[in-house]
């Protein structure tokens, strides 16, 4: 099997990266504009003055008590058979 020729190889490169700006920057803003909830979801970051691109989830006050939950669920977790039930 030949492999494609230099030319070709940046040609598919660069037509893939034209792919994902337009689909990051006119598809998904278009789509955000023409769907009402999507669109409320987008004014109430904007309004929060939240960047989602730079929004971490471990900063969630919420993530933490839940990895102490799963922990501790882990932790205790039963073992063994468990009740057996008689017929």
């Amino acid at each position: 099997m030949t492999q494609p020729s230099l030319a070709i190889r940046i040609r598919r490169l660069v037509i893939g990266a034209v792919a994902l700006l337009f689909f990051s920057n006119v598809f998904l803003p278009a789509l955000t504009r023409s769907c009402d909830k999507l669109e409320y979801m987008n004014q109430a970051l904007e309004e929060q003055n939240i960047d989602p691109s730079r929004y971490y989830y471990t900063d969630i006050e919420a993530v933490g008590d839940a990895n102490h939950e799963i922990s501790n669920t882990l932790r205790f977790m039963p073992h063994g058979q468990g009740p057996v039930s008689k017929p």
